[in-house]
């Protein structure tokens, strides 16, 4: 991206790119309205009060930096050890809960061209590897 941040036009894209990077979560997979509803469960056991537009806009950073910012919100701060363990829970109740993980509108169709025309592709991910096999096996 330029750096002043303004997205390129479609028509800026190389005819014959190196390769493509994907995101996973809300990229390729619909995986968003999962992610968050684990958050809201896990700041729910732990106490933290937590909105659902606030997380959802937050989905895609880290989540330990994820945890730190709602609590901080809540006037709560956490170490690093607080929130590794806050981010942790999330991430067994993310998993618990994408039993069904669909693959977004034309992406697996996308994925097959890349293949078939040798482009490299590859996905990139904030989530742990533990986190992301149902959505990985929904492509």
């Amino acid at each position: 991206m330029p750096d002043d941040a303004t997205p390129r036009p479609v028509s800026a894209i190389p005819d014959d790119p190196a390769a493509i990077l994907f995101d996973l979560d809300g990229t390729i997979v619909d995986t968003v309205g999962t992610r968050v509803e684990a958050w809201v469960r896990t700041f729910a056991e732990v106490g933290i009060p937590a909105e659902r537009p606030h997380l959802a806009g937050l989905i895609g950073c880290d989540g330990k930096r994820l945890a730190r910012e709602v609590a901080a919100l809540a006037g709560r701060q956490l170490d690093e050890l607080r929130a590794e363990a806050i981010d942790r829970r999330s991430g067994q109740l993310f998993a618990e809960l994408n039993t069904d993980p669909q693959p977004l509108p034309g992406i697996v169709e996308l994925i097959a061209a890349l293949r078939a025309s040798g482009i490299p592709w590859s996905i990139a991910t904030s989530s742990r590897m533990d986190q992301v096999h149902a959505s990985l096996a929904s492509l």
